[in-house]
């Protein structure tokens, strides 16, 4: 984002509502929160935008030679009846 203003006021308008509507319409709404963001931006107010948390790692266990094989059969049988 440009500026965090743009954001809370594409937010606050409805991430849906601006993908899913026309310009011509969607855009005056937009404007409108976009200016009252702006207004208090210039009055000195600061916005940061948080980052997302962080998806978890995956925990992959590595299976044994036996465990293998046996899901690997498993996995051949199924797709033989399919």
């Amino acid at each position: 984002w440009s500026h965090p203003a743009v954001y809370f006021a594409g937010h606050e308008t409805g991430w849906y509502y601006l993908s899913t509507t026309a310009s011509e319409r969607a855009f005056p709404a937009f404007r409108k929160i976009y200016q009252q963001w702006c207004e208090r931006v210039a009055q000195g107010e600061s916005f940061t935008i948080s980052a997302p948390e962080a998806l978890p790692k995956p925990q992959h266990q590595r299976l044994d030679r036996e465990q293998a094989i046996r899901r690997m059969q498993t996995l051949k049988a199924k797709l033989a009846r399919d």
